[in-house]
């Protein structure tokens, strides 16, 4: 088993899709907002539609392609190649829905992405694709974004030399209740930067992040990755039904998937992943607390609450969806008073995440 850091054109080209009419803050990188321009100024004469208002995002589409070929030989399609599989949207189901039978949550996702598609939104992709051949974007990509993506590839195998992954991705199959992890894809993107995602089958799509994460924060940010779409559709429930007995957790939820675009089981998540790091030596449990009070302005208190229950256990639970289920069933995962449970657990939680709000 290896970590595999590597650039990938037709990733990034998704990537740039859907960021191509965002608001370009200041979490992007300068040289990241210059090219998104410069390509969008060449695109104006043919009078793209913008379908990222309602059409589906880059992690969305991304997985859409990483399910269909589970990332073989994924470095080396072309636009042409891409065209043809969004020309013909009917042939995604037969294997998406197989590949991603058993994960109800990934499912869901890529199913609103392919009904998009087969509904007429793969007329205005393929515009926009063919437009982006007229232009060489390939060639713009391999000149001027492909030489940041490698540098960010050898800076992020540099950060993660240092470290023994075996220990942490033994703790991660013990979660998900699965016999081994091949080798982990990691393909690193120069268009979606801040953002972060996971692909099919044990990968995930970085952005040229290195310069603002250390070796032990790129480990944990590994292990969140591989921990998404572990839930099904019995913890989503779960979920849900706690965010409708307590005001503060609906509150908070509501501002992590409005404001933060956080999936629903985005704090299941974020627990497994500061667990992990507590466990394997990469965060002590005081920072994680803290991180937790900044983290998407403290709008997972139900992320602390089951960190606290994982960090009880005498060794990683086996089968995270079944403890979780128990934890529930039991009554020590409970939505009654979670703005108490979390002060208790984090003194000056719910203020920063009051401060939050009014920045």
């Amino acid at each position: 088993m290896a970590v595999l850091i590597k650039p990938c054109f037709i990733y990034d080209m998704l990537c740039y899709a859907g960021q191509r009419f965002f608001e370009l803050g200041e979490y992007y990188l300068e040289e990241q907002k210059d090219l998104i321009y410069k390509t969008n100024k060449e695109l104006e004469k043919y009078s793209i539609e913008d379908f990222n208002r309602n059409g589906p995002s880059m992690s969305s589409m991304c997985m859409v392609l990483s399910c269909l070929t589970d990332n073989k030989d994924i470095e080396k399609l072309t636009i042409k190649d891409l065209i043809e599989i969004i020309n013909h949207p009917e042939n995604l189901s037969p294997v998406v829905n197989e590949r991603l039978k058993d994960n109800d949550f990934l499912l869901k996702d890529v199913k609103y992405t392919i009904k998009w598609l087969e509904e007429g939104g793969s007329a205005g992709y393929v515009k926009l694709l063919e437009a982006l051949d007229k232009i060489n974007f390939y060639e713009t990509w391999i000149d001027e974004a492909l030489p940041r993506a490698k540098e960010e590839c050898v800076k992020l195998n540099n950060k993660i030399g240092q470290y023994n992954l075996d220990n942490i991705f033994g703790d991660i199959l013990k979660l998900r209740n699965e016999d081994r992890i091949d080798d982990v894809n990691i393909f690193v993107s120069f268009f979606s930067h801040p953002v972060c995602f996971s692909l099919y089958n044990k990968s995930f799509l970085s952005s040229c992040l290195s310069d603002f994460v250390d070796g032990k924060m790129f480990v944990q940010i590994i292990a969140h990755e591989l921990m998404h779409g572990f839930s099904n559709n019995e913890r989503i429930n779960i979920l849900r039904e706690l965010i409708n007995k307590d005001d503060f957790l609906k509150k908070t939820y509501n501002t992590l998937v409005e404001k933060y675009s956080g999936a629903e089981e985005e704090q299941f998540v974020v627990a497994a992943e500061y667990y992990l790091a507590v466990i394997n030596g990469l965060s002590t449990y005081d920072e994680i607390i803290e991180t937790a009070k900044q983290r998407y302005g403290g709008c997972m208190p139900l992320s602390l609450i089951i960190f606290k229950l994982l960090i009880q256990e005498k060794s990683a639970p086996i089968n995270y969806n079944l403890w979780l289920s128990q934890k529930f069933n039991s009554g020590c995962l409970n939505g009654n008073s979670i703005e108490k449970q979390v002060e208790e657990i984090a003194p000056g939680f719910v203020n920063c995440y009051e401060q939050s709000l009014a920045n």
